[in-house]
């Protein structure tokens, strides 16, 4: 809570025998003030009085303005007000927190309590897998029991259309059917489906019932209907929506996506597409009250519009032949749709590469940047970026956790991250109306996996967005996690135990030595690892300080519980040092890689990722160039061998590189082949190539990967480019 003060003295619950109650209060809360204290007489009351009992109120003057509220415990007395339905309803929250650690007697005590952000939520992505009613009711309660306010419910996209339109029943019957789905990772050589269908959608009583439950609970549920991109599903129902042009023959035949990934099916800008959208977002709007609805807008293929005959004419009139002035016209004239209908709109941070009016929200998902931006502009924005909030990442990199679709999010980094940047002046800050947890669930199949990806992360990123930013603090949280998780539990939600699994980091010193450490998220396990590769057990050496690696190691770890002596996790890193350690690196083609450590040197860290789950911040990416990486060893050493990993870490199957050529400098002018390898070599070598030769003395080394890899994308409907990844270059 944002204040707290405990006070002599105690009050005994079996006293509070009368409940006294505002007459403005909902019926439900008077239900659950029932269910927290049962049997106890309830009498409506105009004053607070002197009688013993339990008082609660709505009191409109409280300064803390909307959601708050305040708790006063007295030997005789328990007051509880809020300034509205949902600050008493937070208030019974905190009460019920209390009575759980003081179930007899309630220490006296004051809380005055508020939220930091007015926007606390979560986003349940319900196209690629859906769930049912009953399970959706379930994540609201889970939302109220952590004062979160509002539910991003994600209705559409190209694996499914989950909400009926009356007079557009093709939408659901053919847009929410598809007849497989990808079996393992979408980017696995090759792809592997699973033939059953998938299937399902909500009624308009469904919705309805949803909406009225979540109000209740004080919380809000903002629809999203994705446009102009991610639209498979509608064009599966309606492909006359579509781009077209006769010159090209641009392709008709849509269907609902059994794969995932970023589609060219995009709807067109011609003005009947706009008549069927004011027809959805007609029913979306009359179904749900929200101030806004979500609009999607991003990952749109833009360049599809060049191709068609209306949208480059389109352009033409524009005066421009950027396609993104198209995507800021469709945008535009949705949030003017919309307008009409009494809502705004809200949109990924991809409209803020465009025009779009202040009025329309910003959910600033591809980093915080874009959320400053759009604060610079006053949107009012949502910080809601891959770091920290997207609850489909990894939890731990123990090789024990269940296949994600890849990055990784920790309890620590959630806890960790703050909505506002302190970079922004207060008048752009104020413009930050909150943050958001994003669940997609493209490999989250049952009702239990969804829970265990945001359970406990939900508990970190709840007080992030409640507790003001200078009060929260990493260690405290662990301890009150010690308590809370097993309510969760026994109220039968599915935790996940990835926070009680130990993690590896490494650094390298000022002597180049490679440094190795590990860390757990919970303050209850000690760390059991071992240095050869070998399971550790309960008896294994506990970890203490970081250790020097200065042999090839494989190091796997595992957290002993410190009550139950219960073991978690299997953390496993093969670690080599060699001669290129930490060795200034240069690329003639860039790797693409979303984190660069150690100066941009992420190919000759030590780190071997080829054993590890696969994580794109620890492989080099390279596109149809391939790689040419050049290793300045800083003065002649005697070279025998070059290894180099690829493919991928566990749960990934991906394209080998087609031929491998190791050189040799002592000037970068002149260059000796030392090594080669053909396609098939490769393959037959996979996960690591190892080229030997005889001992020669040289300063650069040169390993040039080629890729000649061409394949069909469903993406992009055509033979692409297919990227290679590169683990670690190995020099002895």
């Amino acid at each position: 809570p944002q204040q707290y003060a405990f006070q002599h003295g105690s009050l005994q619950v079996c006293s509070l025998d009368h409940i006294f109650c505002d007459g403005a209060l909902s019926s439900y809360t008077t239900a659950q003030i029932t269910r927290l204290l049962p049997d106890r007489a309830h009498t409506a009351f105009k004053g607070l009085g002197d009688k013993p009992g339990l008082y609660i109120w709505i009191d409109s003057n409280l300064s803390q303005g909307a959601e708050s509220y305040q708790i006063k415990v007295t030997t005789k007395q328990l007051r509880l007000s809020g300034a509205d339905q949902a600050g008493v309803l937070f208030g019974l929250q905190s009460l019920a927190q209390l009575l759980q650690q003081f179930p007899t007697a309630l220490p006296c005590l004051e809380v005055v309590d508020y939220p930091r952000f007015a926007y606390r939520g979560m986003h349940l992505d319900v196209s690629r897998h859906f769930f049912p009613v009953d399970f959706i009711k379930r994540q609201l309660d889970l939302l109220a029991l952590h004062k979160m306010n509002r539910f991003h419910w994600h209705l559409t996209d190209d694996q499914g259309w989950r909400i009926e339109i009356p007079g557009f029943e093709k939408l659901t019957s053919i847009g929410g059917y598809r007849e497989c789905t990808v079996v393992g990772h979408t980017s696995d050589n090759p792809p592997v489906y699973d033939n059953h269908p998938h299937s399902g959608f909500y009624t308009r009583e469904e919705i309805l019932d949803v909406v009225a439950y979540a109000d209740e609970r004080g919380i809000t549920v903002i629809p999203e209907i994705d446009v102009p991109g991610h639209a498979a599903a509608l064009l599966a129902a309606y492909p006359e929506y579509a781009c077209y042009s006769a010159a090209d023959q641009l392709t008709r035949d849509y269907k609902v996506q059994s794969r995932f990934g970023i589609f060219t099916d995009v709807l067109c800008c011609r003005d009947d597409v706009f008549v069927l959208l004011e027809a959805i977002f007609s029913e979306v709007a009359s179904l749900f009250p929200s101030e806004y609805i979500h609009i999607g807008g991003d990952e749109v293929k833009k360049q599809q519009w060049l191709h068609c005959d209306h949208c480059s004419g389109l352009l033409a009139q524009l005066k421009t032949d950027d396609p993104e002035a198209l995507h800021s016209y469709f945008v535009e004239r949705v949030r003017k749709l919309c307008l009409q209908l009494g809502k705004k709109i809200i949109g990924w941070d991809e409209l803020i590469d465009g025009d779009v009016d202040p009025c329309a929200a910003i959910m600033s998902w591809r980093g915080i940047e874009g959320g400053i931006k759009a604060a610079q502009k006053k949107h009012p924005v949502i910080m809601t970026p891959v770091s920290a909030t997207y609850f489909d990442f990894y939890q731990s990199t123990s090789r024990d956790e269940p296949m994600s679709i890849h990055g990784l999010t920790s309890l620590h980094t959630v806890y960790d991250f703050d909505p506002a940047p302190a970079t922004l002046p207060a008048d752009q800050a104020s413009c930050i109306i909150g943050t958001q947890a994003n669940l997609w669930t493209e490999y989250m199949s049952s009702e239990e996996q969804v829970e265990s990806m945001l359970l406990p992360r939900l508990c970190a990123l709840a007080e992030v967005a409640w507790t003001a930013q200078p009060l929260r603090q990493w260690s405290n949280f662990q301890q009150r996690l010690n308590t809370w998780l097993p309510q969760l539990q026994a109220a039968g939600y599915a935790v996940s135990d990835a926070a009680c699994k130990p993690m590896a980091t490494t650094d390298i010193d000022d002597d180049s030595q490679l440094i190795v450490s590990l860390h757990c998220d919970r303050d209850n396990c000690d760390i059991v690892y071992t240095l050869d590769g070998s399971e550790p057990t309960q008896d294994s050496a506990r970890y203490s300080t970081p250790m020097t690696i200065d042999s090839p190691t494989t190091l796997r770890s595992a957290s002993v519980h410190q009550h139950t002596g219960q073991q978690y996790g299997d953390e496993q890193l093969s670690m080599v040092p060699h001669l290129a350690l930490n060795k200034p690196i240069r690329f003639a083609h860039a790797p693409d890689v979303s984190v660069s450590p150690l100066g941009g040197r992420l190919l000759v860290n030590g780190c071997l990722a080829t054993d590890r789950i696969f994580q794109f911040h620890e492989w080099g990416g390279f596109d149809e160039n391939g790689m040419d990486a050049v290793i300045d060893l800083q003065t002649q050493q005697a070279i025998s061998s070059v290894s180099v990993g690829f493919a991928a870490g566990q749960y990934r199957r991906l394209y080998f590189p087609t031929g491998v050529n190791v050189f040799g400098s002592n000037d970068e002018q002149q260059w000796q082949c030392l090594a080669t390898a053909d396609e098939q070599t490769i393959k037959q070598s996979a996960p690591r190539l190892c080229l030997t030769f005889n001992n020669q003395d040289y300063q650069f080394i040169r390993v040039v990967a080629e890729n000649n890899n061409r394949a069909y994308s469903e993406e992009d409907r055509s033979i692409i480019a297919m990227p290679i990844y590169i683990d670690e270059i190995i020099v002895h």
